[in-house]
Formats: structure tokens, C-alpha cells, sequence
């Protein structure tokens, strides 16, 4: 991969310990969002199968879990794609047009968290694995940070676990458990810090105490989701998906299943 302005936006991120002004955890309120369903966010859309032709993974096959799936998906993005948060490049919610954008590409084509979560979301829909985007969003300020990352259904495991594409991880607590998004809230809010599993940013360890401060830590206060996956609103950069939907009841997919 080609590291041109890599070691720019390293330094960007660095110096981010040293801002001042981002509200702590608190829990944001929900009343002002609009419900969304299981049946909206897994609507299936005929770019799936483009996905799955265009963009093959190696041995997903082996992957016996959508756990297991879901890391191998992630693995390879990681791989093909760099992560930047700065990306104003003004690409849609078209995973099509992400990947074309920016696999195998250099730092130059990088995408930001957005991008990766909606590709990565995307990608596990296309290979049967439930799965929907999260906007993190920190308290108001005007150094307000917001963050994306993915909750991915795991039926093995009968739970919801938080994947971030953009830096190669999941999270566990103390036990050893792979967390939710809300579980994860609950254990920062408890003055606990989770383990990161699997942490790369852009192929290196730095930034890895930043990365939960900033992106992670603050943006657990207000969650949201996009009102639906269907193709509506993912073809104009200029016109994007709304995150502005509530989260689905995680307990109801574990109901349906029994």
C-alpha cells in the first residue's frame, strides 16, 4: 500500500490528546429519533450480489460462524482499504462505488468511518450475516466527534457484538465477553475500559488510548442508526442516508430465532 500522507494524518490523530472541550459519557436521549425495524435494516438490495461477485473473500468459506464471518470480512477490508478520517472525497452510501474508489488503492483513496461501516455492513448483508451501522455521537460543543462503527448479529453466540472496520476491532469485557454496543456504554459509564480485540490503525498499533478516548468513549452518548439499507438515497453524495433512527430492541432477533 502506498503510505503517501500517511504519516500526516498519524500526527493529526496524535495531536488529538491534546484538544480540550469534548463532553464526557453521559446517556443522550432517544425521544426525538424515529423508529426503525429489523425488517427495514435488512432489506435485501440487487447490489449484493454485484458485491459478492465483484469483491470475493478469501476463506470465508472456512468461517463456521457469523462471528467468525464477520472478522474475515473486516480482515479483508482492512487489507484492501486505508481508513481516514479526514476523507471529504464526496462519495455516496454506495458500497459499489466505496470499493471501487478506494480498494487496492493508495492512503490517497482512503475512506473515512462512514464509508467503512456502511461497505463493511454491506458486505456481511451480502453474505447472510444480519448486520446494521451505527453513528456514535459525542455530547454537544462545538468539538463535537462523531465515530461509525457496525453491530453484527452473531446467533452462535446468541448476542450483538460492536465491530469497527476502521480499526480492525471488537470489544470484550473483563470476563472475556464480546460486548453490544449498549454493554460497552455500560462499562465505560461503570469507570471500566474494555479490551480492544484485534486494534490496527491503518496497519500499525499507535493511537490505540486516543482512539478510545475520542472515538469511541465520548461517542457511546448518543446512538443512532439509518432508517433503512434499501437503495433509496445512496446514489447522490450530495443527498445521503439520514442516521436518525433509533436502534432496534437487540432482544427481539434472539426472540424470533427460538
Amino acid at each position: 500500500m502506498d503510505d503517501k500522507n500517511w504519516d500526516a494524518y498519524l500526527q493529526y490523530v496524535k495531536n488529538m490528546a491534546h484538544v480540550q472541550g469534548y463532553a464526557p459519557l453521559t446517556v443522550g436521549g432517544t425521544d426525538h429519533l424515529t423508529p426503525t425495524t429489523y425488517e427495514n435494516l435488512f432489506v435485501p438490495i440487487p447490489a449484493y450480489q454485484e458485491l459478492v461477485r465483484t469483491y470475493p473473500i478469501p476463506d470465508l468459506s472456512s468461517a463456521a460462524t457469523a462471528f467468525r464471518k464477520a472478522f474475515a470480512i473486516m480482515d479483508w477490508l482492512t487489507e484492501n482499504t486505508w481508513y481516514n478520517g479526514m476523507q471529504g472525497e464526496a462519495l455516496p452510501d454506495d458500497s459499489l462505488q466505496i470499493l471501487s474508489f478506494s480498494v487496492g488503492k493508495g492512503f490517497g483513496n482512503a475512506i473515512n468511518c462512514r464509508h467503512k461501516a456502511i461497505a463493511f455492513t454491506d458486505l456481511l448483508l451480502a453474505h447472510g450475516v444480519k448486520a446494521y451501522p451505527i453513528l456514535l455521537l459525542s455530547g454537544e460543543g462545538e468539538r463535537r466527534m462523531c465515530h461509525f462503527a457496525v453491530h453484527v448479529f452473531c446467533p452462535e453466540e446468541r448476542k450483538w457484538a460492536l465491530f469497527d472496520p476502521s480499526f480492525h476491532c471488537y470489544f470484550m469485557d473483563g470476563a472475556q465477553a464480546v460486548l453490544d454496543v449498549y454493554q460497552l456504554r455500560e462499562l465505560f459509564l461503570d469507570g471500566r475500559t474494555p479490551t480492544v480485540v484485534g486494534y490496527s490503525f491503518n496497519g500499525t498499533k499507535e493511537c490505540k488510548e486516543i482512539y478510545l478516548r475520542y472515538f469511541i468513549e465520548a461517542g457511546l452518548t448518543n446512538l443512532s442508526t439509518w432508517e433503512n439499507n434499501t437503495e433509496e438515497r445512496r446514489k447522490d453524495p450530495n443527498d445521503r442516508k439520514y442516521f436518525c433512527s433509533r436502534l432496534p430492541d437487540l432482544n427481539q432477533m434472539e426472540a424470533e430465532r427460538k
